[in-house]
């Protein structure tokens, strides 16, 4: 296997977690920014919630690099094996968003994101035109909806634990 095969392998994971949030953000945005939706509470709570749900896709990121590398537990699949590490790094800084200084505004997140969605918008400009590649295209394409899906799923646990934990302060 080529250092390429594995580059290509990462990069797929780090838009597999990371590329559809942008989505899933102005699709919030617009959602909530509407009239008739506006009127509901719940729908500022859930464009409120995003940053923390970028920060649970962060950290299921972290346990799954954290499982490949330490898989064995030889400590030989650590991170000098990691090819993109600034990706790798610029990736972790999700976590960040637990932090309520940086998720208090949600725009922070989507900017934090905006670099993986760019990568994948480069890729299909890259190989829209490549006949060789188009089976990368079609894998980054279902990359892609796996990580819309996952981001909305995200979603979901950290607005139940929101609505639970409003609701045991109100007793």
């Amino acid at each position: 296997m080529s250092n390429g095969f594995f580059a290509y392998i990462e990069r797929l994971e780090f838009l597999s977690f990371f590329s559809g949030y942008p989505i899933v953000y102005m699709l919030i945005t617009f959602l909530t920014g509407m009239r008739k939706i506006k009127t509901f509470t719940i729908a500022e709570r859930i464009r409120s919630l995003l940053p923390y749900a970028y920060a649970l896709t962060g950290t299921l990121y972290l346990a799954f690099e954290l499982k490949k590398w330490y898989s064995d537990y030889s400590g030989t699949h650590t991170m000098p094996g990691v090819n993109g590490q600034y990706w790798l790094l610029w990736a972790l800084g999700s976590i960040l968003f637990w932090i309520p200084f940086f998720s208090k505004k949600t725009m922070i997140s989507f900017v934090h994101s905006l670099p993986f969605f760019l990568l994948l918008l480069k890729d299909i400009f890259l190989r829209m035109n490549s006949a060789v590649s188009r089976e990368d295209l079609r894998n980054e394409m279902i990359t892609y909806t796996f990580s819309i899906l996952l981001n909305l799923t995200t979603l979901l646990p950290v607005l139940l634990v929101n609505l639970f934990v409003e609701r045991y302060r109100k007793e």
